[in-house]
């Protein structure tokens, strides 16, 4: 599996092995335009808020940390998916770029996903909130998935227990198969 802006972090090093007095800002900007044309500066901007997000005092992420270690915080994803939203706009016209984009998007796509939804009940049906969203992020994710081989979810486990794991999350429940799944739901419930 391939770590968030891998290229990045290589193109950076190599340039570096060159020319040790680089301007890395310089750098960046030229990477970013290169790589996603007109959306290199909505996704820079995402690359920023990201470093940005590293920078926070008393918030650690380790290997194992998920999203209670605080690291990434609701306005974090919210401001990400705006960016990714226009990002996508931004190169609708360009198969190439528009491509390398969807696959930077990956990353968030799964934190909306991995982020535990909140329910309503309405008239004995159980739902996750904002379900046309979740499932609109979910059916890109797969697609995604399939097209750039992101088969693993973690060290081992193949994704396709995550996705199952979404496709149970986010559809309507009955109140009956409220008690079926009653034990990943009270994770989840406020």
């Amino acid at each position: 599996s391939e770590q968030e802006f891998q290229e990045l972090r290589n193109y950076t090093c190599l340039k570096l092995a060159w020319n040790v007095n680089v301007d890395i800002n310089k750098l960046y900007d030229e990477y970013f335009r290169d790589v996603y044309g007109p959306a290199g500066k909505t996704i820079q901007e995402y690359f920023n808020i990201l470093q940005e997000r590293a920078k926070v005092p008393n918030v650690h992420m380790h290997l194992y940390s998920g999203l209670e270690a605080g690291y990434i915080d609701e306005n974090f994803i919210k401001r990400s998916v705006e960016l990714f939203f226009k990002a996508v706009e931004e190169v609708k016209d360009d198969d190439i770029f528009l491509k390398r984009v969807r696959r930077a998007r990956l990353s968030i796509d799964y934190l909306v996903l991995l982020k535990p939804p909140e329910f309503v009940m309405k008239l004995g049906i159980l739902s996750p909130k904002d379900l046309k969203s979740k499932l609109e992020t979910l059916n890109r994710f797969k697609k995604a998935i399939k097209e750039f081989g992101a088969d693993k979810w973690g060290e081992d486990i193949p994704m396709k227990r995550f996705v199952h794991y979404c496709d149970e999350i986010y559809k309507v429940h009955s109140f009956e198969g409220l008690l079926e799944m009653a034990p990943i739901i009270m994770k989840m419930v406020n």
